[in-house]
């Protein structure tokens, strides 16, 4: 497994653990972190703001990487399930992940997603019943 690879694959492990000094740890200190949907955030303050957000919606967290492959050097892609532990049961969400690894360090992490799934499902999982 390339150094980029293994990087990566400790980096969900490290969600899986909610570790979020590990998280944190895994990117250079000027990182982008960009959630398709919405803006991207730079440095290390203001992707781990955005983390401890999804961190503090779960209780516990199984992210599944089906597919990872380095398809240039230090350029990761993973295609994944994120599940979310949340108090009615599991909320999952199919991502493809992008990930520049630079010195054993991630300097940006982009990720696709549906959010009308994600609030679809995190809807359900707050309303009444």
């Amino acid at each position: 497994m390339s150094e980029a690879n293994a990087v990566v694959k400790a980096f969900m492990e490290a969600f899986n653990a909610m570790d979020i000094d590990a998280i944190v740890g895994a990117f250079t200190d000027d990182a982008v972190y960009h959630n398709m949907p919405g803006p991207p955030v730079s440095g290390r303050p203001g992707i781990e703001a955005v983390i401890r957000g999804y961190l503090g919606l779960a209780s516990e967290m199984d992210w599944q990487i089906a597919y990872q492959a380095e398809v240039a050097p230090g350029v990761v892609l993973n295609e994944r399930l994120d599940r979310f532990k949340l108090a009615k049961g599991w909320l999952e969400l199919p991502v493809m992940g992008a990930f520049e690894v630079v010195d054993g360090k991630i300097a940006c992490w982009r990720d696709y997603f549906d959010m009308a799934d994600f609030q679809r499902q995190l809807a359900a999982h707050q309303g009444e019943g």
